[in-house]
């Protein structure tokens, strides 16, 4: 099982990890955006790291410096 195959509610937290052709990968993959937008809507903890940030980017989570500042999911 992995997170392409699961439905969100299996995971607690996610890991985004850096690596610039792992992140150009998963940016490109539709279920990896729709995975991390499920992990936010239901209020899982994300990280990213390094390159990973750009998966967070092509998702719908508003990383804006003042909505990450009061949102504790991030």
């Amino acid at each position: 099982m992995n997170l392409l195959s699961a439905v969100s509610m299996l995971f607690d937290p996610a890991h985004v990890p850096g690596g610039e052709k792992s992140a150009a990968t998963l940016t490109n993959e539709a279920r990896a955006i729709h995975a991390v937008n499920e992990c936010y809507k239901h209020r899982k903890a994300i990280a990213a790291t390094g390159d990973g940030v750009e998966l967070s980017r092509a998702s719908a989570i508003d990383l804006d410096a003042e909505t990450a500042k009061n949102d504790p999911a991030l």
